[in-house]
């Protein structure tokens, strides 16, 4: 579960570098640092930490229902922008935008983080299943 996570926050850090090598302040990649990886690692530690506490295991899922709803938001504003682009308005033409880079675009960013949100979602049904059988079992005890 967060193992995914970790992979994406250190995607996240490797863009961070690559976008502060090339003298532009990476102001977006630092808040995504910060409003999304950062508190899906820290709540992955402590909940693999005690993962048999159902209070740890109810923060996981919150910190990530919470992350994943900012994930998704900043996914339809993105994919609106790429979706918007148009390669033969006149504002695009100095800019050297074509319909083949709409469509990487659309392959490297759109889809794969489609997915991961999706695999966002059922991950969180599946530790809400998994804090509601430690739940159970403790009241059976």
């Amino acid at each position: 579960m967060g193992v995914l996570d970790v992979f994406y926050t250190v995607a996240v850090l490797l863009m961070l570098i690559v976008v502060a090598q090339h003298d532009n302040t990476p102001i977006s990649q630092i808040c995504i640092t910060i409003l999304i990886c950062a508190p899906r690692v820290l709540s992955y530690f402590i909940y693999m930490k005690d993962h048999m506490n159902p209070q740890k295991v109810t923060w996981y899922l919150y910190t990530k229902l919470a992350t994943t709803v900012v994930l998704f938001m900043v996914y339809i504003v993105l994919s609106v922008e790429i979706f918007m682009i148009d390669p033969e308005d006149d504002e695009y033409k100095n800019e050297d935008i074509s319909q083949n880079t709409k469509t990487l675009l659309i392959v490297m960013y759109v889809i794969p983080q489609l997915l991961l949100i999706i695999l966002d979602v059922y991950l969180c049904f599946v530790i809400r299943r998994y804090r509601d059988c430690l739940l159970s079992n403790q009241l059976q005890q």
